[in-house]
Formats: structure tokens, sequence, C-alpha cells
């Protein structure tokens, strides 16, 4: 049954009760939500409040080679999109580079002189820091006068480091569309929230900037710019929501996305993804941090997929929780065009579990697994191996428990504990890491 407001803008409301204050995974940071307890749409506060530029200028983004262990690049980056489509909504000129495409500092040095950007832009993921900042030291020698601001989450979790150790004129932490704007139009450094810079030989961090909650106002990602139909999967990122409250102590999104979850509405969304049906692109990718929260919003959306009459393939391969989702929210995903998702399960051991704050059950694992083999979408199980309160015994429940479910992908991934995240400060607390002998 298709959901009666499936295409008008759905309303985001209050979330579970028992999610917001039973986990405490959004009290007491007034830096992330004004109102601890609500989740909602509001007007926006900067998005569409800064007028066209008077003064424009040039920007390269720059998306450095470093694939992972996808083999190649799948798609292009939507936070760089994102960046990158608001600044040009402003009236300044860009374009874009993806080093995973266009291998070759000579590629990338040929298309700096010919562009002849203003400022360059770079955002990396945070376990991608070292090849980055190697990479970062021989763009500023080859170019010392362009300035180059670094971002994303690896800007977010290592702030004024990546200054220190690459050089870097600026790092804008969290979200970058308003603050690159700021830069470009040459406000007053000290004005620029979130922004990471150096004065007079020191470092200086501003205030952290406040998330905006309307990001349905956004100009769409500006893939445009990229080799769009060069990528290994010919698919196109679609984030539907930014932020998760939840406070898994392994995390370090939370650095750079918050934990005030603030969706688009699905109009906006089914907007885009029609935006790229009309050009031919059939397969989608939502890249959401928590795509099913909300799940009757989550339902809507699917709704107002089947709705449009367009026949697509999308997946969810971030992860989503097994506490939410339901069989109807399953087969809802299923019938708009959802070909695979995957479970982040982290462990099959309630002490594990409950040590990492992930605020789930090991019950409610078995229960989703049974609802989504009973519908028949293809999915997946992420595991962690390593956590503190882990054991070889421990790990072998997640083990068994793998082997016997029919995932069509199981991957396992040791903890990685960024700055910024409760598990480094544990393990820093713990004398198991020794400060005076990390390198960032």
């Amino acid at each position: 049954m298709v959901h009666k407001d499936a295409n008008k803008i759905y309303k985001v409301k209050t979330l579970d009760k028992n999610m917001a204050t039973k986990s405490k995974s959004v009290s007491n940071l007034k830096e992330h939500i004004e109102n601890p307890q609500v989740f909602k749409t509001r007007k926006p506060k900067g998005f569409l409040c800064i007028t066209k530029t008077q003064n424009p200028k040039k920007v390269l983004f720059v998306v450095p080679d470093v694939v992972g262990d996808k083999g190649g690049a799948t798609a292009p980056l939507p936070g760089v999109a994102y960046v990158a489509g608001y600044v040009r909504h402003i009236g300044h000129e860009v374009a874009a580079v993806d080093m995973r495409i266009n291998r070759g500092m000579a590629n990338l040095f040929a298309k700096i002189q010919e562009f002849k950007p203003d400022m360059i832009g770079l955002s990396f993921m945070a376990m991608e820091f070292k090849p980055v900042y190697l990479f970062i030291a021989e763009l500023k020698k080859e170019f010392p006068n362009i300035k180059i601001v670094a971002g994303g989450a690896g800007g977010s979790t290592f702030e004024d480091q990546v200054i220190k150790d690459t050089g870097v004129d600026y790092v804008i932490t969290r979200e970058g569309e308003r603050a690159l704007v700021e830069l470009l139009e040459g406000w007053p450094l000290e004005d620029v929230q979130g922004l990471v810079y150096l004065k007079d030989g020191q470092i200086q961090k501003n205030a952290l900037r406040q998330f905006d909650f309307d990001i349905s106002s956004l100009p769409f990602p500006a893939y445009d710019i990229f080799p769009i139909r060069e990528y290994i999967d010919a698919k196109i990122p679609v984030v539907t929501s930014r932020g998760c409250p939840y406070q898994c102590t392994f995390c370090a999104m939370k650095k750079s996305m918050g934990v005030a979850w603030r969706p688009r509405t699905p109009e906006n969304i089914v907007a885009e993804i029609r935006h790229w049906y009309n050009q031919g692109f059939r397969q989608f990718h939502f890249v959401d941090d928590n795509f099913t929260l909300d799940m009757e919003r989550a339902e809507v959306l699917c709704d107002a997929i089947i709705n449009s009459g367009m026949k697509i393939k999308w997946d969810l391969r971030n992860g989503i929780r097994a506490d939410r989702v339901n069989e109807r929210l399953l087969q809802k995903m299923k019938d708009s065009g959802c070909f695979y998702f995957a479970f982040g399960i982290e462990s099959m051991d309630q002490q594990v579990l409950d040590k990492m704050k992930k605020n789930l059950k090991v019950e409610n694992v078995y229960e989703a697994v049974k609802m989504a083999e009973k519908v028949g979408i293809p999915f997946g199980g992420f595991f962690i191996i390593g956590l503190l309160e882990d054991t070889f015994e421990k790990f072998m429940k997640s083990y068994e428990f793998a082997k016997a479910t029919p995932f069509e992908e199981v991957r396992f991934y040791n903890p990685i504990p960024f700055p910024g995240t409760e598990l480094y400060v544990e393990l820093v607390k713990g004398i198991c890491l020794d400060l005076a002998q990390i390198t960032i």
C-alpha cells in the first residue's frame, strides 16, 4: 500500500523517546542542536542567506588518488559535490579533478595551470590521512601561492594537526558549504565558524559552526563537474539525510556530520533522482549514515519513488541499524528498487555492543535478519573485531553468526581510534596509547 502523502513534503516528527533519552545520544550537546529532545526541519539560517557574489573567484576541487578497498573510483564524492554546488550557486566558478580517475600529478598540475584557481579545495576521509598528507605537501611545494583548504571527515577529525603536518592554509571542520563561501567572499578569518588557520604563527580554531537543518534548500550536488560516466559503478550517490544521533564510541562521523539528524524531504530527493534519471542514469547509491532512523519517513520516500513512475535501482551500503527496520519498510524498499543493503551489526556479543554504546540488542539482529530473508532483498553484515571488552570467544559469536546467515557480503573491520572519538579518549586514558608516540 502506497502512503497517501508520498508526493507531499514530509515533516519530520519527534523521534522515538526511548532512543533520544535512554541512549543519552543527544543530551548536553548544545553545539549540535538547540533542543536535544526534538529533531525537526527548520527554516534555513544560512544556506540561502548569502547573496550572489559581486567578486567571482575560481575554486578547483581535488579528490586525491586514494581508492581504499574498492580497487577503483566507484562514484564521485557527494560531500565535495555538495560544496561545489553551493559555491557555484553563489556565483563562483568551479572545476574538479578526481585523481582516482585522472591519475598522475602531471595531469593535476596541467589543470591547475590551465584553470588558474584562486583556491584549491581538498576533502579526505580520516583513514586516508597518510597518503593525503604526502599529496598535499607535493601540491603545496609546486604551487606555494595558491591557497589550499582541507575539509571532509579528515579535516574535522584531525583539525589543527592537518595544518601542522601539511602546511595547508585552512582547515574547515564540519559542513563546508557556508564556510568556504565566506572565505571566498573575504570575511575576516575570525568570523568564519568552523575554520582552523594560522595567525602570527599560532594556530587558531574558531567556534564550531551550528548545523543547518533545512538541507533540502541546498542546490543539488555538482556531479556534473566530475567525469560522471567514467566511474566503476555508473551510479549517482544520493544523500537523503545528514547526521546520526547515536553515540557509538568508535565512530568519527560525529565530528563532521554531528548527532543532529537532518533529513531532506522526499519531494526534494525524488527531484534530484529525476534530474539524473532524465540524463539516462538508472542506478543510485543512498549514502546516509542512518537512512532508516525515522522509519515512517523512509517509507514515505519509498512510496514517492514508486509514485514517480521512475524504474530505478538503489542500494544502501553504509549500513543500517537492525532495530530501525520492519517488514513493511523492507518491502517498500524492495518495491521502490532497493537491490542491496547492509546491517551495521558490529558484534553479536551483548557486552561488546554495550561497551561501544551501540544501543542495540543482539535479539534485534536476529529479528531483522529474519525479516530481510523473508522480504528477499540481498543483504550484508558489517562487524568490528577488537573493540574494548572483545575477546576471541566473543568474536567467534560474530563469526559463527556470519557463517550461519545467508549474507550476500560480510565485512570484518578493525577499530581505528580516531581523535575526537570516545574510543580514542578511553585508550589514551587507559595508557593503551602513548600520545607522545602518536604521529598523525
